[in-house]
């Protein structure tokens, strides 16, 4: 960038020409030389400098694109890898759940069988117990009768 050339003599004729008076022509003429001394303008040169620096700021962008859109393809394959090991763990644990359930029915049949059986041998320790009171409770009736007749 470049500092404007101005010419002041040329302004203050263009402004005489058009009906300012001259001592107004060169006020005006000099705040428009002190408002350029400070400012800069973009050259042709300039501009073409800046396009160029966009045309490769653009190029690099649309290279970061294509690897973000290739990083981004990547997680998508991993996230499908991920979801398919879930499935198979999913269809794992769903095996394991259908042999426990086979594992409790078969203990509770076990536990079953087992109350069964025990519940028939309490039924037959009942009876026999039942049976050997009744035979003491009979040989005690008649040692007490045979003795009552004794004495």
């Amino acid at each position: 960038m470049t500092t404007a050339a101005f010419d002041t003599l040329k302004f203050v004729q263009t402004l005489h020409r058009v009906g300012f008076e001259e001592r107004q022509a060169v006020g005006v003429s000099d705040a428009f030389k002190e408002a350029f001394e400070g400012a800069r303008f973009a050259t042709p040169w300039d501009m073409d400098r800046l396009d160029g620096k966009i045309d490769r700021l653009d190029a690099k962008i649309d290279r970061l694109e294509v690897k973000i859109d290739a990083r981004f393809e990547q997680v998508d394959v991993r996230f499908e890898q991920v979801g398919a090991r879930f499935e198979q763990v999913d269809a794992r644990f769903e095996q394991v759940d259908a042999r426990f359930e086979q594992l409790e029915s078969k203990i509770d049949d076990r536990f079953a069988q087992m109350e069964e059986k025990f519940n028939g041998r309490m039924e037959s320790m009942e009876q026999r117990l039942t049976i050997k009171l009744g035979s003491m409770m009979m040989v005690a009736a008649v040692g007490i009768a045979a003795l009552v007749k004794i004495l």
